[in-house]
């Protein structure tokens, strides 16, 4: 018998290192809840990206408080 709906299909986003990065919508991790690693810019202009990318390069530190709530209220988005 067959798995329905691709039951049987790998799910490897705790295998492979993920980061999720989300321009312009501070909300999509309501869509990718699984996702252990997620970046907000609120936009995509350029300063937003350079600024991604001191990020992620190490050569400036994460700080500062979400101005939204990105787990729109889910408690199992904290998971």
């Amino acid at each position: 018998m067959e798995a329905a709906m691709g039951a049987d299909c790998g799910h490897y986003m705790n295998d492979i290192p993920t980061v999720f990065v989300s321009l312009e919508n501070p909300y999509h991790l309501q869509d990718f809840p699984r996702v252990k690693t997620y970046i907000n810019c609120y936009s995509n202009n350029d300063h937003c990206l350079h600024q991604l990318i001191e990020k992620l390069t190490g050569r400036s530190t994460f700080k500062g408080n979400s101005p939204v709530d990105a787990f729109c209220g889910k408690w199992d988005a904290h998971l």
